[in-house]
Order: structure tokens, then C-alpha cells, then sequence
């Protein structure tokens, strides 16, 4: 159970409110919902985890004894619901999905905004158990995808991944072929 002291919540609740004031019902529910989990996430990422997963999104990754974490280990050593994601996980190949799959996690669940291909492998191998999974297939499938993913080098020279919409589009279509 996540620890919820540092999160105040009756100002988030407050803050999605007035985003959502001028709406007219029902997408003044749906709206104010959405933009409260944004905020109650933003707060958490904030008050816990803003040092690592900066360091992440740098992308570099912490060493021993620096008190961060990198991406793997934020997967790692959490729970996740990825319950959606079983039969695609399950599946032989659709890499480009795993993939977008893994990205999407990360965003969703750690406020990751990209991942470096290893990254991507290692959480598939190591988080979700798929077989045969190396940085140069993750690296191939993503760079041919540009429309489902956008690229950019961290300071380091390392390329990194970030799911656009049109990549989380293609992971909701085929997540309801699994459903």
C-alpha cells in the first residue's frame, strides 16, 4: 500500500475541481477523474520519487550507493497491475507491442516519459518473464516505427523511446484483441 502522507490530497481534489469547472456533465465527471489521478500521480512521482526518476529520465542510471534507482529497478521492485497486458506478454513476437506495452508502464505507473531500449528488454525479461528478448530487436522494431514512438538522445549519446498518441492508439487496439 502506497504511503499517502505526503500527498495533500484535499488541495489535488480542489485543483482538479477548478480545472474542470467551466464543463458541462457529463464530461465535467469523466474530465475531473482523469485529471484527478494526473494530479494525485504528479504529487506522489513529486514527494517520493522525484530525485530517481529524474535521474532515469536523464538517462542515467543511478550507481551503487546514490540513493536513486533506475528504471529497471523501479519496475522491479514494485507491484504493477499489468493484468491488461498478460495475453499480450503471453503472445510469441509482437515486440513492437511489448514494447509499447513496457513504455506506457512506465509512464503510466512511474512517471517515466521515456525508456532506453535496454531498459525496455531488461523490464520485459525480467518484470513480465518473455523469453529471448535483446536491446538490438527492441532498438530495430521501435526505430521502425517513428509514428508509434518518438526519439531523442539523452545527454549521454543514448537513444530513448516515448510512446506518442498514435503509439498508445496502436497498444489499445491490440490489447482488445486480446480481450
Amino acid at each position: 500500500m502506497p504511503d499517502t502522507t505526503d500527498v495533500a490530497y484535499a488541495e489535488i481534489v480542489r485543483k482538479a475541481r477548478d480545472a474542470v469547472q467551466d464543463l458541462q456533465e457529463p464530461l465535467r465527471s469523466v474530465a475531473f477523474g482523469k485529471v484527478l489521478d494526473d494530479l494525485i500521480l504528479q504529487a506522489r512521482v513529486a514527494n517520493r520519487m522525484a530525485p530517481p526518476v529524474q535521474s532515469v529520465k536523464m538517462g542515467i542510471s543511478s550507481g551503487p550507493g546514490t540513493g536513486g534507482d533506475s528504471a529497471i529497478d523501479l519496475f522491479l521492485s514494485r507491484s504493477i497491475d499489468a493484468s491488461a497486458y498478460g495475453g499480450l506478454f503471453a503472445s510469441r513476437g509482437r515486440l513492437l507491442d511489448k514494447s509499447l506495452a513496457v513504455l506506457k508502464l512506465g509512464r503510466d505507473e512511474f512517471g517515466l516519459e521515456s525508456l532506453a531500449a535496454s531498459e525496455i528488454a531488461d523490464v520485459l525479461t525480467k518484470k513480465f518473464r518473455v523469453a529471448s528478448i535483446r536491446k538490438s530487436n527492441v532498438s530495430r522494431d521501435l526505430g521502425r516505427a517513428p509514428q508509434f514512438v518518438s526519439r531523442t538522445k539523452d545527454p549521454s549519446g543514448f537513444l530513448r523511446y516515448s510512446l506518442t498518441l498514435p503509439g498508445e492508439a496502436r497498444l489499445s487496439k491490440t490489447l482488445k484483441d486480446f480481450a
